[in-house]
């Protein structure tokens, strides 16, 4: 949750001042005559592809990313399929989105046990308030910018790892891995078994 709420609160970075070089050393430019920069800088959730961080992708891509699709469509395909076959990359830029915008939010609602209208901080992208509900002009662009990031980091296989360890996870069925004593009854810890109704 720590890594997760430092990555929230980093801006993102600036764009590159570095131009891009061509083989003859001089700056490359571009069919409108303009300079041409190098990529900008990610920072914040859009780092979370680039392998630093594999336990948080981890734990978003096992207890988030079921978010937007139906329960029985995660239940089947997490077990079949990486992440990024049934997990759209809308649906990727969505989560990582709600995340950036309520995060601080939740964390502090959570911390101190108060509802979000007692709370100091405020969604980041969103209001509930007055003629303008919903996601501002900064949310949208910044879906935007996670989309597209997102979508490129997927083609270069970046966080392909991490969604094979999941589907390795997934695949194994906890009851069946859990031995009895002998008199056919499985111990089961309270929490998996939880886990199992509500899946049931």
């Amino acid at each position: 949750m720590t890594t997760l709420k430092m990555m929230v609160e980093q801006k993102p970075r600036e764009k590159n001042t570095v131009t891009e070089k061509g083989p003859d050393g001089k700056d490359l430019v571009g069919p409108d005559q303009r300079v041409i920069y190098k990529p900008e800088l990610k920072g914040g959730l859009l780092d979370l592809r680039s392998g630093s961080y594999d336990d948080v992708l981890e734990f978003l891509m096992m207890h988030c990313f079921k978010a937007p699709l139906m329960r029985q469509t995660w239940d089947y395909d997490s077990k079949q399929k990486c992440v990024s076959t049934f997990v759209t990359v809308y649906d990727e830029a969505l989560i990582y989105l709600m995340i950036e915008n309520s995060l601080l939010l939740w964390d502090e609602m959570c911390s101190k046990g108060l509802k979000a209208k007692n709370c100091e901080r405020f969604p980041k992208y969103t209001s509930d308030r007055g003629k303008n509900v919903g996601w501002n002009s900064a949310g949208m662009i910044r879906f935007n910018q996670l989309h597209r990031c997102i979508r490129e980091q997927r083609s270069e296989g970046l966080g392909y790892r991490v969604e094979e360890r999941v589907l390795a996870r997934n695949s194994v069925n906890l009851r069946a891995d859990m031995g009895g004593d002998g008199d056919e009854t499985i111990d089961v810890p309270a929490e998996e078994e939880a886990g199992f109704e509500i899946m049931e």
